[in-house]
């Protein structure tokens, strides 16, 4: 987080989704766009979506490997989880995706799970398209 402030890329994150245009977090960008993490000590984020990141607890941390989210098997490499009230689906009941707005945040690595994960882009990208290109 420090590092985005001294760059100013949080107001530019910021700026962007004012302007209602569309931002994918993958993993720690999912993180970043809590009120808070645990991270480091604890850590103000963006707070672009209410909430904070907590470090798991699970018999394993990090949590790595494949995992379901739905259906659907995606790659996961995290320490941490998100508890917000915006998640929109979960994989063995940690939120793998949250969304509010324009921000599309995941905790799962779309670009490391295979097809599955390059249908999900697909689906994101179509979904932008129509959501977010048919007002221009």
């Amino acid at each position: 987080m420090g590092e985005l402030r001294r760059q100013g890329l949080d107001e530019a994150l910021r700026a962007r989704l004012e302007d209602g245009r569309p931002v994918l977090g993958i993993c720690l960008g999912l993180q970043l766009a809590l009120e808070h993490s645990e991270e480091d000590g604890g850590v103000e984020g963006l707070g672009i979506l209410p909430g904070r990141s907590v470090r798991l607890t699970a018999e394993r941390v990090p949590r790595m490997g494949w995992a379901e989210v739905g259906d659907t098997a995606y790659y996961f490499a995290h320490s941490y989880a998100c508890e917000t009230p915006h998640a929109t689906a979960w994989s063995e009941g940690i939120v793998a995706e949250a969304r509010a707005g324009s921000f599309l945040g995941v905790q799962f690595h779309p670009e490391k799970s295979g097809a599955a994960g390059a249908r999900y882009l697909d689906r994101v990208l179509a979904e932008v398209r129509e959501r977010f290109l048919s007002r221009a």
